[in-house]
């Protein structure tokens, strides 16, 4: 399949509260994908 998304070293942070540390993300052509925290956000 064809990589639509690469991405790699996200981070996202809050004060306080680190919510996403050095991801790394490939979504191919054609696959539906979600991502949800812990409270369902």
């Amino acid at each position: 399949m064809t990589s639509i998304l690469h991405a790699q070293g996200l981070v996202k942070d809050y004060p306080g509260v680190k919510a996403v540390d050095n991801v790394e993300l490939t979504i191919e052509q054609g696959v539906c994908f979600g991502l949800l925290g812990p409270n369902g956000a």
